[in-house]
């Protein structure tokens, strides 16, 4: 094995191959990424079925579609059979979840790490639930969200389930 120890290295074009960027530098350092950066970052957004749905306490919501009218799932890390969201890194991650109840009244949902359990949790009275947080988590952490009150959920169309690297 062989060792290059370099104390300064100007370059404004990294390259893959000879036909595609991979980033490139102004004067002034400011990196572009031609071929978009943000389909590297993982990111989802997924919801449920468009009708309501009963739930027990401390339920996972089952936000199970990540295709069509502006969901996705870029990466691949959200588990659209477990509803539940795996860190491919470490890293901070902002996500939010949000819901209806059937019918006005008290109800919760929230935000549950794999080991941790409830690291963010909304209670309320009344019929729109939403509950986010920014979280520290390291490669292989779960972030689901789950009901804090047995009701029916609707999650199709006003209710979803959302999740990105900040960095």
């Amino acid at each position: 094995m062989s060792k290059l120890i370099v104390n300064t290295i100007e370059a404004q074009t990294y390259k893959y191959d000879s036909d595609t960027t991979g980033m490139t530098f102004d004067s002034s350092g400011v990196a572009s990424f031609p071929n978009k950066l943000t389909r590297n970052i993982p990111a989802f957004r997924a919801m449920g079925a468009a009708s309501y749905v009963a739930f027990s306490a401390a339920d996972t919501l089952t936000y199970n579609s990540t295709t069509g009218n502006g969901l996705y799932n870029l990466g691949g890390h959200y588990d659209t059979s477990t509803y539940t969201f795996t860190a491919p890194l470490d890293g901070l991650y902002y996500f939010k979840a949000n819901a209806l109840i059937q019918s006005e009244g008290p109800g919760g949902i929230q935000l549950r790490h794999g080991t941790l359990g409830v690291v963010a949790r909304s209670y309320d009275h009344g019929r729109d639930f939403n509950v986010s947080g920014v979280f520290n988590l390291s490669a292989g952490d779960t972030i689901r969200a789950t009901t804090e009150s047995a009701t029916s959920w609707y999650l199709g169309t006003y209710g979803a389930f959302n999740g990105y690297m900040i960095g």
